[in-house]
């Protein structure tokens, strides 16, 4: 199956790779989360007829499937990217290409919608912080985060290499989650350095809670909400001044309608 996969792209052949600490690594973080096989949840996988790098890392993929006996029709896949040829191959495998309805209305949205309902694994490589961002936002409850196994690029980077501010602004939900999760990194492979660089397995262990952290992205969000400024109005009030003056608006005009009311009645 590997020669069909790697066929497309005519790159080094799979066996070069070190897979077994791979997916030991991969085993023994998921034996944390279930001890059922995992449903696979793909997202940023790039081309792998087009990308050498996403190409060993649907290998990777499949061979991930063969060794955790995952069913192929229970992996789901998306990226904006995915040509007519990658679809095909997606198919030959029998793998699931989402629709652009639950990923976004257009390209890879920030707004995708991939909630987790079942123990899933959730392959996002080297995707920008802010689609973890998203991810971790839809699926933002003890009991859904506790049944996801993120492998991906080491949450931690981002907010050592990030200054503070810019996290809370852009991020707030993966800030507040990377100090509580478990990472164990996959090791550097010689053969294909940039396909698994700075790839980790990130879970929730069953010790760590988001209560505290619930209340804190909480606050960012009512801070966030008080900070819009309504672009239309020429005094540039926030959005919680705005609903405020039209709440005391309303309270006044109510107030002179019921005093004409009474005085009409004197008459």
């Amino acid at each position: 199956m590997f020669t069909s996969v790697l066929a497309r792209s005519a790159q080094k052949p799979l066996s070069l790779l070190t897979l077994e600490p791979f997916l030991d690594i991969l085993k023994g973080a998921w034996s944390v989360i279930s001890p059922e096989p995992p449903a696979i949840l793909c997202l940023g996988l790039g081309s792998p007829t087009m990308s050498p790098n996403s190409n060993i890392q649907l290998a990777f993929l499949v061979e991930m499937c063969r060794d955790l006996k995952i069913e192929h029709d229970n992996v789901s896949l998306y990226d904006p990217v995915f040509t007519a040829e990658d679809t095909a191959l997606f198919e030959d495998l029998h793998m699931r290409v989402l629709t652009e309805n639950r990923a976004g209305p257009r390209a890879f949205s920030r707004n995708a919608q991939h909630p987790v309902d079942v123990p899933t694994m959730c392959l996002m490589p080297h995707c920008d912080m802010e689609l973890y961002e998203n991810f971790l936002k839809v699926n933002w409850s003890q009991e859904r985060l506790s049944k996801a196994l993120l492998v991906g690029n080491r949450l931690g980077e981002y907010v050592d290499s990030n200054p503070n501010h810019k996290l809370k602004t852009r991020v707030p939900y993966l800030l507040k989650l990377a100090p509580l999760l478990e990472c164990r990194p996959l090791p550097p492979s010689s053969a294909w350095p940039t396909a698994f660089n700075n790839t980790c397995a990130q879970f929730l262990p069953p010790n760590a809670f988001l209560a505290e952290a619930n209340s804190e992205v909480a606050q960012h969000e009512l801070n966030m909400s008080d900070a819009a400024v309504t672009p239309n109005d020429p005094k540039g009030r926030s959005g919680s001044e705005m609903r405020q003056n039209e709440t005391l608006r309303i309270a006044q005009v109510k107030g002179s309608h019921q005093n004409n009311c009474d005085g009409m009645d004197d008459t």
